[in-house]
């Protein structure tokens, strides 16, 4: 696989497997986790454990937080994914294990 097959494979993954922001439900409180297509990941509720995002009907919600921005190279975005994760308690995605 040549240099830029490798980053635009990396950039998939990070899109996919990794939060990018999180927002909180309005309805519940609940702070959730999401990919970079604002797809929820996972979920918790007053710092609690993390766990499988529960649907949330109409509930409205409130961006809170990005982890990064474009002006972050991949690899520094992939380390804040990362890191949001380790913070939560959550495991880290078989394709980013070493």
């Amino acid at each position: 696989m040549d240099r830029i097959s490798k980053i635009e494979h990396l950039r998939s993954a990070r899109n996919t497997l990794l939060p990018y922001g999180r927002w909180t439900r309005l309805c519940d409180g609940a702070d959730t986790l999401h990919d970079r297509e604002y797809d929820p990941l996972w979920q918790r509720m007053d710092g609690g454990p993390a766990g499988p995002v529960t649907p949330a009907g109409d509930c409205l919600m409130r961006h809170v937080e990005y982890f990064y921005t474009d002006g972050n190279t991949i690899p520094e975005q992939v380390a804040a994914g990362l890191a949001v994760l380790k913070a939560w308690g959550l495991p880290v995605p078989e394709f980013f294990r070493k």
